[in-house]
């Protein structure tokens, strides 16, 4: 929350933080929204917006069961189909987190989701579109030259 809370501070806007619990249905329609967290720790995966081309849910059987894994829906030729962290029981080395603006409730609002299969996965997230380097390499990569390019 700190980082976000930074950036709005140098762009002269407000921040308003709400538990997901606590967030109402005019909140959803009513504002742009930033969702930081994994369903997983946060609201059910039915309340928090998702994206059509990754959505995340819990591993239902083997070793890994009960870790979250964010599920690519339509994986591309050489895309895994899933991403999950290191398993628990040893040193974490690799996890994976969602940024992903999406269309809000209202057409008129936007959303940002922030959400990694872990605590850490989500703090990159963050990490990654509030540090200037890190969020004009995204840029670059989603080919927007400009902010006025970005549409969601």
């Amino acid at each position: 929350m700190h980082n976000l809370d930074q950036v709005f501070a140098t762009l002269h806007q407000s921040l308003r933080v709400k538990l997901g619990s606590l967030l109402s249905l005019d909140d959803a329609k009513n504002n742009d929204l930033i969702f930081i967290g994994s369903p997983s720790e946060n609201l059910t995966p039915l309340d928090v917006p998702s994206t059509k081309e990754f959505v995340f849910r819990k591993v239902n059987d083997g070793s890994r069961t009960g870790n979250m894994e964010i599920v690519n829906v339509q994986p591309g030729q050489g895309e895994p189909d899933t991403y999950i962290a290191t398993p628990g029981n040893i040193p974490l080395t690799e996890d994976y987190a969602l940024v992903a603006p999406v269309r809000g409730l209202n057409p008129e609002r936007s959303e940002l989701i922030l959400a990694g299969t872990t605590t850490i996965g989500t703090q990159a997230a963050v990490e990654f579109v509030t540090r200037e380097s890190y969020l004009s390499s995204l840029l670059e990569r989603m080919k927007v030259r400009k902010t006025s390019d970005l549409t969601i």
